[in-house]
């Protein structure tokens, strides 16, 4: 029959015309993905185990979500600081949910229906419960109150037929109610009380541990973020997170961390612990700032701040001089010594500039002695993100070539033609230099075996101009 397909190196009994397809063009150049900041946290309210994503920053929509406690901060911030997205995680383990039984009509009123809070904690007995008559004829209504504010739409159900606890519990499910969950303890005489402003009683937070942080950041393994935050001010807390994104970039997630602590801790202990993690990874905020709420960020708060800054700025934009967003006046004078031990010790801090605006003094990690694969650039922010990026793109793309084509030539050829398009293009974009010639080539030292082939890559990143240095003349009159 003609028109049948054949592959490669089969022949046909028959007689005919036999065909195949194959791509000629070049793998398309991969994008990655920027501008997302995760943060760890405690709170009162919100789901354990598992992340929420919030796609700006509205206030009702991420307090309905956590609550208004001190950790939850850390999302807003990132959000001032320009991050596009936010995945949100509560950090800890136990607790109990504010529960409350509501009773049948029966002259010895008996328990018939249960309400728990959706979530563990202390937030839960903020919850008011009241069931009433609904406006239509033949239904009950929940509602359900935080403090005054009526926070879902009435839950109906039947009512006068029997089993309405069953009913009510059932309602509630079928509302998927971000705030309370319903369930029949037995049937009683088959009819709910009417009830109002009825509080939720014995909720309790979970409890925290360091640990728990680097259980919560383990959990979000399988999750996309290029920023990592956290609430914590503890050292240790800092540590674990700094060991888990070092595992996690050695499995080729380009994963950063920023952390801070107050100015209650020691400026010269602030100085060591920056120093200690000599990380191109780790980012340290050492000072803070206040805001035009006049609330002072500092510790996790301006590390949230900078995490947000760094995820919503461009590749080739340094935050180095970048104005901090709604920042009115420092926490700290310091001198110019505070801040040049500042910057060797690789930490981040606040400054003003000429017009008294808060400014990001220099946009560096906590690298300060480079390993022996390592060289200055790897301290800078910018740089570390331009080379993750490219790394990140070119393992993206060839990942997809994998078992698809051959080790000889031709396919090497594939392999550095789609590299050399990426560096190409990241030269276009200004993040990569022409001059000197990229090299993108196979590895001379380790030809090619087997299903082995190596590769090597040398570029020249482009930094910013950061430090201007100009030489002024003047004369006392004109040469003759």
């Amino acid at each position: 029959m003609p028109g049948e397909v054949f592959f490669p190196g089969e022949t046909k009994v028959r007689p005919g015309f036999y065909y195949r397809r194959r791509n000629i063009g070049l793998p398309a150049i991969p994008g990655t993905i920027q501008g997302i900041v995760a943060t760890l946290f405690q709170s009162s309210w919100g789901p354990l185990g598992s992340s929420v994503v919030f796609e700006d920053g509205d206030t009702l929509t991420i307090s309905d979500q956590y609550g208004t406690d001190a950790g939850v901060d850390s999302v807003y911030e990132a959000f001032l600081g320009g991050a596009r997205k936010v995945r949100a995680r509560r950090v800890g383990s136990g607790g109990t949910k504010a529960t409350e039984n509501f009773v049948d009509t029966t002259l010895v009123p008996a328990d018939i229906l249960r309400i728990d809070a959706k979530y563990f904690g202390t937030r839960g007995n903020s919850l008011l419960i009241s069931i009433v008559d609904a406006p239509v004829v033949g239904f009950k209504d929940i509602l359900v109150y935080l403090g005054t504010r009526l926070v879902q739409a009435p839950i109906r159900f039947q009512s006068g037929a029997g089993g309405e606890a069953a009913k009510a519990a059932a309602a509630i499910t079928a509302s998927n109610s971000k705030w309370i969950s319903g369930t029949e303890i037995i049937a009683g005489n088959g009819v709910l009380a009417t009830v109002a402003d009825v509080a939720l009683l014995t909720g309790a937070n979970p409890t925290v541990v360091n640990a728990d942080y680097s259980t919560a950041a383990t959990g979000m393994s399988s999750e996309t973020f290029n920023e990592l935050v956290c609430d914590s001010n503890t050292t240790a807390v800092h540590v674990l997170l700094d060991s888990y994104v070092q595992e996690r970039r050695d499995n080729g997630k380009f994963v950063n961390l920023t952390v801070g602590e107050p100015s209650s801790v020691a400026y010269a202990t602030r100085l060591t612990n920056s120093a200690a993690f000599n990380h191109e990874f780790t980012r340290y905020a050492i000072t803070g700032f206040i805001g035009l709420d006049e609330v002072t960020r500092e510790g996790f708060r301006a590390a949230a701040r900078i995490a947000g800054m760094i995820a919503g700025s461009a590749l080739r934009e340094s935050i180095t001089h970048k104005v901090v967003n709604q920042a009115v006046a420092l926490t700290e004078s310091l001198t110019e010594t505070d801040i040049e031990d500042a910057i060797n010790a690789g930490a981040v801090i606040f400054s003003l500039n000429a017009s008294e605006q808060v400014q990001v003094e220099y946009g560096v990690n906590t690298l300060v002695t480079p390993g022996v694969e390592q060289n200055d650039g790897d301290k800078k922010i910018k740089r570390m993100r331009i080379r993750d990026n490219l790394i990140e793109r070119v393992s993206i793309v060839n990942d997809g070539l994998v078992g698809k084509i051959d080790n000889d030539s031709d396919g090497h050829g594939i392999v550095i033609a789609s590299a050399r398009r990426i560096v190409d293009q990241m030269i276009a974009d200004k993040l990569l230099r022409s001059d000197p010639e990229p090299v993108v080539k196979i590895d001379d030292n380790n030809p090619p075996a087997g299903d082995v082939a190596n590769f090597v890559i040398e570029v020249d990143d482009v930094d910013s101009l950061e430090k201007i240095f100009v030489t002024f003349g003047f004369r006392f009159a004109p040469p003759a």
